[in-house]
């Protein structure tokens, strides 16, 4: 949540931006945890961002891993519906009068790089922070093979600023380029 005394255009996730999906059917959020935990896709709805965009829909379908978004989202809306919140209710809502902070998400960031041992490959923990999930997300879309208009498209980016992001000293991303560079490839130059 921003701070009391602080302005944003963004409009944060809330419960009434959530639409869940099974099939074609559209779940309605008073179904149970387990009926909303097995749908197929999850649609969050975007009131309003910091670039000035509305009404984009970010879908995120059903995986069988670690983590699943529709799952995560589903126990999300639980949580809140146990307090008898308004649809109005802001995802980051913990409990009354508690909501997610800036400050926690960076703790947690740090605590996972302190988990995966990011400290002992050279990362100082001080220079990560929360921004470093969206730029660690576009760095994992590139190396999933995903090329840069869908990388700007599911970043919400207006230009080329994510490019910063994308670290080319990542040797996976020039995996197999010195090999291509040495295929012969005959070619006419037309004189024009």
């Amino acid at each position: 949540m921003p701070q009391m005394n602080r302005r944003t255009r963004t409009v944060q996730f809330r419960v009434q931006d959530v639409r869940f999906w099974k099939g074609q059917d559209l779940v309605p959020h008073t179904a149970s945890l387990q009926q909303l935990s097995q749908c197929d896709m999850v649609a969050l709805y975007i009131d309003n961002q910091k670039n000035g965009q509305r009404g984009d829909v970010l879908n995120h379908h059903k995986v069988h891993a670690v983590f699943d978004p529709v799952a995560a989202l589903a126990r999300c809306i639980k949580a809140i519906q146990s307090y008898n919140m308004p649809p109005e209710t802001p995802l980051s809502f913990v409990s009354p009068g508690v909501h997610v902070s800036a400050h926690s998400i960076v703790l947690a960031v740090r605590a996972s790089a302190v988990r995966t041992g990011l400290p002992g490959k050279g990362y100082e923990l001080k220079r990560i922070a929360a921004h470093s999930l969206r730029a660690s997300g576009a760095m994992a879309l590139r190396l999933a093979g995903y090329n840069d208009g869908i990388i700007k498209k599911f970043g919400r980016w207006r230009s080329d600023t994510f490019l910063t992001y994308i670290h080319s000293q990542i040797g996976a991303l020039s995996r197999g380029v010195a090999t291509q560079m040495t295929r012969i490839i005959e070619f006419i130059q037309v004189a024009g």
